[in-house]
């Protein structure tokens, strides 16, 4: 009896097994939750780097394999509710996963393009957890895959610690795993923990840096796709060592057989499509290696034809310069009509004997019809349009067509070859025959335009003689004229003088346009008015007697005369004045500054029998009188609107100035005229006549002195 109860107990050794076999299995149930709760973790970390990015891809596959790797083996065969297709299912998605994330790491690009490679090799992966029915194989095919990644990423990228420690860790959990029959439970707990905390800072930290370019540089992708066959042809051997592996291990059997059998086909498969393609890959180098001999030789006979072109184009630079020398030589001395066919011949000579497979050359003078006027040829004549025949044709004038001012200047030439830059050289001469030509012109114009200065001086001098210089002093009144032309000449007119003791007549007068036609009525104007004061000493009757004498050639000739003429009375006291059509003069005292108020006629040579009032002004202060013409109030203005007043102000300050210091009126107005009209633009003739009068009992002056500003 005794005996029989000890046969039924366990031993301790059997005790001891089992509890040891328990505790294996709570470690490993602790690094299966760990690995569900690192998952949850990538697959978050994934999603939070940025969707579609090829980081994002790898995380999450990468996740996804240690989820249901985790899930299976808390669903494995060990728990009384689990099924054994469940966990094999489970196990097969999570070496599914982990193969494909290995495909998408970020630092094998080249992968991308080729995803046949990623279905085999899932393929063989699935074959082998089939025919084995042991994850000790599937788990040391991840761990190759993965060594081979990081040999190439090695390789390619070198070693970099953000990014490959994702990399070291996930291929440390899958060698460790595929010892984990062998581990104890503590040791395998600790070392598969480790290694997935190393995969988690792998990837936090390849999220942090730049990304990573998904494809690859189009230039370097058949050198990728080379090295690419080559590691893939150490995986097949790898893959095929595995497989052996698995055969010396393990006994044989019939589901065994059956996925070693396919296991061996899908290897071949693969190995001898990797062959056919690297074949055509290789076929693909030499042809781009081919194409870059082939495009480097048409580079290089670029080259060589642009150094020949260069070398022509300084051959032509050299040419260009001693054409530009020996013209300049010629082209700077004296040119006039008389010299003109000679320097035509030396130019001419130079462009010949200097221009590199010049043939032939003519050059002429021709008018609009094609008439020529003179020409000069050297060499002998070609047949018009032969190859190398040039016709350069340039307009010298387009108003003159005589043989001293041609219309054209023509350049015939045959040389031994005609280019663009050839063709230039010969507009170049033409150019340089036309410039003869205008100079000769500009010379003949400036020795016209010396004569025409000339006379125009000799006219200013006669007509500035006609205007009194010197400043007329007499008992009750002094005058000042300023006459300030806008050109040489110009079309005012101003005179005063004493007709007797009792009378002194002031005139100011300003004709219609400029210049010389303006002028040249100027002397009429003064020897008229010189001849009718003899006869009478109003003024009216002065204006009436002129506009009479006047009238015909002011007609004739479309033009008119505004004129005021003022006569003092030194025995009344009294100013008398009449205006045909002039501005009314600006009236200056101590006590008001204004426009004087008087009649106003018809200009002269407008109406035979236009009228002229006369107005009277009994004389009660000192004042000052200014008659001036309309150029003073036009002066720096291109507005048609008289601005009198300003200058009414103006020159009132001036008077007001003038009784707190006492000075000489007619002096400080002259100046401030000659000061106005230097700082403005002047478009027209600026005459202006001062007459200071003095108040009866006060004027001590007599005589004429010159006083000038």
């Amino acid at each position: 009896m005794l005996c029989r109860l000890e046969a039924e107990q366990p031993s301790a050794a059997a005790q001891r097994d089992r509890m040891e076999g328990v505790e294996v299995v709570v470690w490993q149930t602790m690094l299966y939750a760990f690995s569900l709760f690192v998952s949850l973790y990538v697959l978050l970390a994934s999603r939070l780097t940025g969707a579609g990015s090829c980081r994002y891809g790898y995380g999450f596959l990468l996740g996804g394999a240690f989820f249901f790797w985790g899930l299976g083996g808390l669903l494995s065969p060990d728990s009384p509710s689990s099924r054994m297709i469940v966990p094999f299912l489970s196990n097969g998605l999570a070496y599914a996963f982990a193969l494909l994330a290995l495909r998408r790491y970020p630092l094998l690009p080249s992968s991308y393009f080729d995803r046949w490679k990623s279905a085999c090799d899932v393929g063989l992966l699935i074959l082998l957890h089939f025919a084995f029915g042991d994850d000790v194989l599937p788990r040391l095919f991840l761990a190759v895959s993965g060594i081979a990644v990081l040999v190439f990423a090695r390789r390619k990228h070198g070693l970099r610690e953000y990014s490959l420690l994702s990399l070291a860790g996930t291929i440390l959990f899958w060698l460790i795993l595929a010892q984990g029959p062998w581990l104890p439970g503590p040791l395998l707990f600790f070392l598969g923990a480790a290694s997935l905390v190393a995969v988690c800072a792998g990837l936090g930290k390849q999220s942090a840096q730049p990304g990573q370019e998904c494809g690859c540089d189009v230039s370097r992708h058949t050198h990728e796709q080379i090295l690419v066959y080559s590691h893939y042809q150490g995986l097949v051997f790898f893959y095929s060592a595995i497989a052996v592996f698995g055969v010396l291990v393990y006994p044989p059997d019939a589901i065994r057989n059956w996925g070693l059998g396919l296991y061996t086909v899908l290897l071949t498969f693969r190995w001898l499509i990797l062959q056919h393609e690297k074949r055509g890959v290789l076929e693909q180098s030499f042809q781009f290696t081919r194409n870059l001999e082939r495009h480097f030789e048409t580079n290089l006979a670029q080259i060589r034809k642009k150094n020949e072109d260069l070398s022509r184009v300084l051959k032509l630079k050299q040419s260009y310069e001693e054409l530009l020398m020996k013209s300049n030589e010629h082209t700077m001395q004296p040119i006039s009509y008389e010299n003109l066919h000679q320097k035509i011949e030396q130019i001419v000579d130079v462009w010949y004997m200097t221009m590199i497979g010049m043939r032939f050359l003519r050059v002429s003078l021709q008018s609009e019809r094609g008439e020529i006027y003179y020409q000069t040829e050297r060499g002998s004549q070609p047949e018009r349009y032969k190859e190398g025949y040039v016709l350069v044709r340039l307009i010298v004038d387009k108003e003159r067509d005589t043989p001293l001012s041609p219309r054209y200047v023509a350049v015939e030439a045959l040389t031994d070859e005609s280019t663009e830059e050839v063709r230039s050289f010969y507009q170049l001469l033409a150019i340089y025959v036309s410039r003869l030509i205008m100079r000769c012109l500009q010379e003949q114009q400036s020795l016209g335009l010396r004569l025409m200065e000339q006379e125009m001086e000799l006219a200013s001098r006669i007509q500035f003689s006609l205007i009194p210089k010197n400043r007329l002093v007499l008992p009750d009144v002094q005058a000042k004229a300023v006459y300030i032309p806008a050109a040489y000449i110009g079309g005012d007119y101003v005179d005063y003088f004493s007709i007797n003791e009792r009378y002194t007549c002031f005139l100011i007068a300003d004709i219609s346009g400029h210049g010389i036609p303006a002028s040249l009525l100027t002397t009429g104007i003064r020897n008229s008015f010189r001849a009718v004061v003899q006869m009478c000493t109003s003024p009216d009757e002065m204006l009436v007697r002129l506009n009479h004498l006047l009238y015909e050639d002011l007609s004739e000739t479309r033009s008119y005369i505004t004129m005021l003429i003022a006569v003092f009375d030194h025995q009344e006291m009294v100013l008398r004045i009449s205006r045909a059509g002039h501005p009314a003069p600006f009236y200056l005292s101590g006590t008001k500054q204004i426009h004087l108020t008087c009649a106003r006629g018809m200009g002269l040579g407008l109406s035979l029998a236009a009228e002229y009032p006369l107005d009277e002004w009994k004389v009660e202060e000192d004042f000052t009188l200014l008659l001036y013409t309309d150029g003073l109030i036009n002066l720096g203005r291109g507005r048609q609107i008289p601005d009198s007043e300003k200058w009414l102000k103006l020159l009132g300050r001036v008077i007001k100035a003038d009784q707190a210091r006492e000075k000489d009126r007619i002096a400080l107005l002259e100046r401030e005229i000659w000061k106005k009209t230097r700082q403005q633009q002047q478009n027209d003739d600026i005459s202006v006549l001062i007459l200071d009068v003095k108040a009866p009992g006060k004027g001590e002056r007599g005589g004429i002195e010159d006083v000038s500003v």
